[in-house]
């Protein structure tokens, strides 16, 4: 519902409020009158992100956007959140051959190929950079971090940085 039309429905209820003489108690209608006020803040600040009202959606600037690697050793893929609502996860996918597939989530603690740069699991890191200890042949491709809000059955996408290419090279 747009800002105005609460601001207009919160001041005609105020007024019925006012014109009927309602003998409720007065912590009542504080409350009333609190919780229509708490609902239009909320409401006037929102703007609309794939049918969310959301206040903001976060950017996740990936720094680099080619990363040529040495068939062997190790690569970090960035990835700085600008912040960490809505509450939903970070993901890094893949795209190789056009087919984009999950490659790291950060529940993945048990992979001794990839390891997070810094504890995610700390309430105010914004860092989900991954860290890729051997690189091969098959590490070819793009590498998005995406973020992913709760919601429903399965967690939807809400954003996603602009990618890193990384080319795998022999010595």
């Amino acid at each position: 519902m747009a800002p105005l039309k609460w601001a207009l429905q919160y001041q005609e209820a105020f007024n019925e409020l006012k014109e009927c003489k309602l003998r409720l108690p007065s912590m009542l209608i504080r409350a009333w009158l609190l919780m229509t006020r708490m609902l239009l803040t909320v409401c006037s600040r929102t703007t609309t992100s794939n049918d969310l009202k959301l206040p903001f959606v976060p950017t996740l600037p990936q720094t680099k956007k080619l990363l040529t690697v040495r068939i062997g050793s190790l690569f970090t893929p960035t990835c700085l959140a600008s912040d960490l609502h809505p509450i939903g996860p970070v993901h890094w996918y893949k795209e190789q051959d056009g087919v984009e597939k999950i490659f790291y989530t950060f529940k993945d603690m048990n992979r001794n190929d990839v390891v997070p740069v810094s504890d995610t699991s700390k309430a105010n890191n914004k860092d989900f950079s991954i860290r890729i200890l051997q690189a091969n042949w098959s590490n070819n491709g793009t590498y998005y971090c995406m973020k992913f809000r709760k919601g429903g059955p399965a967690d939807v996408e809400l954003t996603r940085g602009q990618g890193t290419i990384v080319k795998i090279v022999d010595v």
